[in-house]
């Protein structure tokens, strides 16, 4: 499934994103732990939307300084 999302992210339009982005808000620490899984998340960081590519960041904020 990583792989159907990294080509996917590319051809994918803002809403398709963001709802990919919600289902995974939860998870997202452990895509960016998992070492093929980082790899779909560079691709989704890139296609991001910048505002919405803020919030991702936030959360990943969040996961850090809860460590």
């Amino acid at each position: 499934i990583i792989r159907i999302l990294q080509k996917f992210f590319p051809r994918a339009n803002q809403q398709e994103i963001d709802m990919v982005i919600s289902e995974l808000s939860d998870r997202l620490e452990e895509i960016m732990l998992d070492s093929y899984a980082n790899y779909m998340f560079q691709t989704l960081a890139q296609a991001v939307h910048q505002n919405r590519g803020i919030v991702c960041y936030r959360r990943l904020d969040d996961i850090i300084i809860r460590k």
